[in-house]
C-alpha cells in the first residue's frame, strides 16, 4: 500500500532521505521550530544545521507507514533505520503546518 502525502510532505521526506539540507530547510517556514532529542531549533540556519548534525550522526533514513491528522496537526508514523542502536525504531513526526510551509516539527515515539 502506498500512502498518498501532500507535495510538501512528499519535498519532506524526499528530502530527509536523500539527506539534502537544503531541500529539507526548504520545507520549512522562516521561523520554523524543530523538536528533536530533547532540544529546539528556530529558523532556517538551525534546522540546516541540526539536520546535518543528525543526518552525520545517524545516517538515517525514514519510511511513511501511517499519516493522521490529529488536533490539527499532521502526524507521521515512520520506521526509522540507521547507524544507532536498536535501530530500526518507530517514531512518530509530529507536524504544524501553515501558508505551504512547515511551522513546525516534534520528533518522538
Amino acid at each position: 500500500m502506498t500512502l498518498q502525502l501532500s507535495p510538501l510532505l512528499d519535498s519532506f521526506v524526499a528530502a530527509t532521505n536523500g539527506h539534502d539540507a537544503d531541500a529539507l530547510t526548504a520545507c520549512f517556514a522562516t521561523d520554523g521550530i524543530v523538536h528533536d532529542e530533547g532540544v529546539t531549533h528556530r529558523g532556517h540556519v538551525a534546522i540546516h544545521a541540526w539536520f546535518e548534525e543528525v543526518v552525520e550522526k545517524y545516517r538515517f533514513r525514514i519510511e511513511v507507514t501511517g499519516v493522521e491528522t490529529v488536533n490539527d496537526e499532521t502526524v507521521l508514523a515512520t520506521r526509522v533505520t540507521g547507524e544507532f542502536p536498536g535501530s530500526p525504531i518507530e517514531l512518530r513526526y509530529c507536524l504544524n503546518i501553515g501558508d505551504g510551509k512547515i511551522r513546525g516539527l516534534s520528533i518522538g515515539d
